[in-house]
């Protein structure tokens, strides 16, 4: 050992043998104490020293204490669509409590996690209140996310510990659902938002996935029938985005219970030129769309259910708008039907050709535009001298018959040859053009409007009303055939419709029409039991509820009525089951019902002076009908009962 280490040594050794009797003797020491730490430890292997450890507790300059601290942006999530997190990234750069600007901050992103600031690595200055900021959009690609912010020296040099951020993709196959209360779902194994989707998209029946239109995701319904054809799907919701829409000429689908959904009257379904068959499907409802038929029919053939509600359907045809053939059950609801008969109403145009201002006003179909039209109208004419409203009622004597006023109207069967003979008259005057239909309402109407004009002074209001009485008149004379019902085993419920047209039960329609002579005789012969006739009733049943139509007519002629009363041997009549009319209004007259049973209830008559419905069965009931002015049901039931009918004779 060295001599200068050993002297050290037996220095300390003197000093602690001191120091420990001086403590024994109770002695303090009055000089300072020596005080020793350990600095490192270091090993001598006779010739170096190595250290094996530094016990010193460094730190840096004051200069050097700057730090990084994180400040925002973590754990956030965005969509695949819109990558870009909602919060920048950002961090803050400090000395002790004071921040640091100007400090270098690099931001990066792993590999397909997105980019900062537009690229994968960038260098942010901290600004005044010692920040940096960028802006991290993610990858559609990946799930989970990083990136990285490191505090830069001068050098380029890395200081300091990293910051690191993550973020996520929100999308539904990493949410949980939880299928307990969906049996369907659960059996599945669904355990995300994902799977829960995909396997409710799968169902036949999964709400409204058929989506045709602009923006849909199909062109047209011909296309989508092909999807559906291809797919074997045994139900099917077509959702009709606002447009037009051509219905293809056939759908024959066996088994398909297809549903058409519409966005309203924005909806239209457009037929062509051969109108459009649905055959032999299980289930059709159409419901919330327009319906244009042009000069065809839209035709259901041999379906299950078929349903049509809460539409606009419109046609101007010489045959049916509507054909129900053979179905097992048809519900007909909340609809607007409109059935024209293609130039019927020329009548008061060509009465009124002279003034073709007024007589234009006529050819609007629709009630509102109408109404706005004849206002105009209406306070125009009233408004001109009484020179000027002479000439028009001179012309328009010009164009009518022999006038008929409304007392001269009757309806029992001693003015009947007179009815009969003012219709022929105003038919065949030579004053009207061969085009112009008068009928005997028509005609006191026309009266009507020439002694307001006649008035020194005319009301606008006056005129008006006259007006509207004449298009009611005329769209009876145009109303055409709106539905037609086939089949001997269908229940037919129509509810809440209002139909500008004739509905026909059990076939086209035949020309029933019962009068005072022919509704008694065949009354007669239906109740001889001699010579028995019996209804065959099938199993065609039908309820009107709520509804307004023009006429309710049979597919029974009078030629089969005729020879029905002539025949002198048993006869099998076919008829349908029963027919119960609750809470409706009948615009139009000669209406005929054939059934086993007839119950007639709460119907409001709007027809003056006439025959309004011809009744074949084998029990009826009249119970609390009204009309406007008195009019006639011939009654040709075996038994009938008829209580609190007002202005309803049932002869």
């Amino acid at each position: 050992m060295p001599k200068r280490m050993d002297m050290e040594i037996s220095a300390i050794s003197q000093k602690n043998c001191r120091v420990k009797h001086e403590r024994q003797c109770g002695i303090m020491s009055a000089k300072i104490g020596d005080h020793h730490c350990v600095l490192a430890l270091m090993t001598f292997d006779g010739s170096s020293w190595t250290e094996i450890k530094d016990c010193r507790s460094l730190f840096p300059p004051v200069t050097e204490l700057t730090s990084l601290f994180y400040v925002g942006g973590d754990g956030q999530e965005a969509m695949p669509q819109q990558p870009t997190l909602p919060q920048a990234l950002q961090v803050g750069v400090a000395n002790g409590k004071w921040p640091v600007q100007g400090a270098r901050v690099r931001f990066t992103v792993a590999p397909n996690n997105g980019t900062v600031n537009g690229s994968q690595s960038v260098e942010v200055r901290t600004d005044a209140a010692g920040l940096a900021t960028c802006t991290w959009v993610l990858s559609p690609g990946t799930r989970h996310q990083t990136a990285e912010a490191r505090l830069i020296d001068a050098g380029g040099n890395t200081q300091h510990i990293p910051i690191r951020f993550n973020a996520i993709l929100s999308i539904a196959d990493a949410v949980h659902y939880d299928a307990t209360q969906c049996a369907g779902l659960a059996k599945a194994g669904v355990t995300t938002v994902q799977e829960a989707i995909d396997a409710l998209c799968r169902r036949e029946s999964a709400g409204c996935r058929l989506v045709v239109g602009d923006g849909g995701t199909f062109r047209d319904i011909s296309e989508t029938i092909e999807v559906i054809r291809e797919r074997k799907m045994s139900d099917a919701c077509v959702c009709l985005l606002p447009g037009t829409h051509a219905l293809p000429t056939n759908i024959d689908e066996r088994e398909l219970r297809l549903h058409i959904i519409g966005c309203g009257p924005g909806s239209v379904l457009a037929l062509p030129d051969r109108g459009t068959s649905l055959s032999g499907l299980a289930d059709i409802t159409i419901r919330d769309v327009a319906i244009n038929t042009a000069s065809t029919a839209l035709t259901f053939s041999h379906c299950g259910h078929v349903e049509i509600s809460s539409c606009r359907i419109e046609g101007r045809t010489a045959g049916t708008v509507l054909l129900i053939d053979h179905a097992a059950r048809f519900l007909c609801e909340h609809n607007v039907i409109r059935s024209f008969v293609p130039a019927a109403r020329e009548g008061i145009s060509a009465v009124l050709d002279f003034e073709p201002e007024v007589a234009k006003v006529f050819h609007i179909t629709d009630d509102v535009e109408f109404e706005t039209a004849v206002d105009t109208i209406s306070e125009d004419i009233a408004a001109r001298p009484v020179a000027t409203r002479r000439e028009f009622t001179r012309q328009l004597r010009s164009k009518l018959p022999q006038p008929i006023t409304p007392a001269t109207a009757s309806t029992s069967s001693k003015n009947s040859t007179k009815k009969k003979a003012a219709t022929k008259r105003a038919s065949t005057s030579k004053a009207t053009s061969a085009s112009t239909v008068l009928t005997v309402e028509a005609i006191p109407v026309y009266n009507e409007l020439l002694e307001l004009l006649e008035q020194p002074r005319s009301k606008a209001s006056d005129v008006k009303r006259v007006f509207l009485d004449l298009r009611r008149l005329a769209m009876l004379e145009e109303a055409g055939l709106a539905l037609t019902i086939l089949g001997p085993r269908t229940a037919c419920t129509l509810l809440d419709n209002h139909i500008h047209g004739s509905i026909s039960l059990g076939g086209m329609p035949g020309d029933l029409a019962l009068n005072e002579k022919s509704g008694p005789l065949l009354r007669q012969r239906l109740s001889n039991k001699d010579i028995p006739v019996s209804l065959k009733e099938s199993s065609f049943a039908v309820w009107l509820r709520g509804n307004r139509f023009t006429r309710l007519l049979s597919a029974v002629s009078m030629k089969e009525v005729v020879a029905l009363i002539n025949s002198q041997t048993k006869e099998s009549f076919d008829v349908m089951q029963s027919v119960h009319l609750t809470d409706n209004i009948i615009d139009g007259t000669n209406s005929s019902i054939v059934a086993r049973h007839v119950s007639l209830q709460s119907t409001r008559f709007r027809a003056t002076r006439s025959t309004v419905a011809s009744i074949i069965a084998d029990t009826a009931i009249y119970l609390g009908n009204s009309s406007v002015e008195p009019v006639d049901v011939i009654d040709a039931s075996k038994q009938s009962e008829r209580v609190a009918n007002v202005n309803m004779a049932v002869v």
